[in-house]
């Protein structure tokens, strides 16, 4: 239901424009996405992927451009795009540098696709993925290299719930969103924990080094890994979050009542 003028496009566009000297090629699929039956866009993204890899193959031929020095983002459906572009250009001449995907869409992939159809870690170099509305809109499980699931990766997202979860689908946005802050945001402001589970992640009982999610994610990260964020923009509680909340648990455990006399 997204076009080019989507919030989504436009905001990672001036994101990027405004962090790097980059070039930025915005893929308009409306014509294809505006179906009020969910299936039909499904089955869409293979046609939009395939122009994509087409374009990518032109560049190279023309412009010079180099797929080592590519990254593919998409949302929702997009992810999906993004993933079967890459599948496509890695069986005829070498992988993609990196593909993101934001909140991959769930329903009409999941259980019935083929890693073909759908994002996964082997279509392009570094995959990574940021969850925020698993198990309703996007998936819950893991897809790529390194996977993020901001405040648990499930609805309801801080800041979503009531008629704005149901009108906007906030916190299926939210991937998008997190994403655009972190193009310009500090390394760290971002900063997420390698961790089993959501659960361990509350309890503080996750352990190594912090890697920050978004477009800074080093391409050596590799797993599951949470954070929490602010409810509105700007989203990013910065680098202490975690460490001040596990201190904080730490010296509570360690506390004692004196013993009556």
């Amino acid at each position: 239901m997204s076009s080019l003028n989507s919030t989504t496009v436009q905001n990672l566009k001036d994101a990027y424009l405004k962090a790097s000297d980059v070039n930025v090629v915005a893929v308009d699929w409306g014509s294809l996405a505006s179906s009020t039956l969910y299936l039909g866009p499904k089955w869409n993204t293979w046609r939009v992927s395939e122009s994509v890899a087409d374009l990518v193959r032109f560049l190279e031929d023309t412009a010079g451009g180099k797929r080592a020095r590519m990254h593919v983002v998409g949302h929702s459906l997009g992810a999906h795009v993004a993933g079967q572009t890459g599948h496509r250009l890695a069986k005829d001449g070498g992988r993609i540098a990196r593909v993101t995907g934001l909140d991959p869409a769930m329903p009409g992939f999941l259980w019935v696709e083929s890693e073909d159809g759908r994002l996964d870690e082997s279509d392009a170099d570094f995959v990574d993925v940021v969850h925020t509305c698993g198990g309703v809109l996007g998936y819950s499980s893991r897809l790529g290299h390194a996977d993020f699931f901001p405040n648990g990766g499930t609805p309801f997202q801080p800041g979503c719930g009531g008629l704005v979860e149901i009108a906007q689908a906030c916190s299926h946005a939210r991937a998008h969103e997190f994403f655009a802050e972190s193009i310009t945001a500090p390394g760290d402001a971002f900063l997420a924990v390698p961790c089993d589970s959501w659960d361990s992640y509350k309890e503080r009982k996750c352990r190594g080094q912090p890697v920050p999610m978004g477009e800074r994610v080093p391409r050596t990260a590799s797993g599951m890994f949470f954070l929490e964020t602010n409810g509105t923009a700007p989203f990013a509680l910065g680098p202490r979050s975690w460490f001040k909340r596990a201190k904080k648990k730490s010296k509570k455990k360690t506390s004692s009542k004196p013993a009556a006399n």
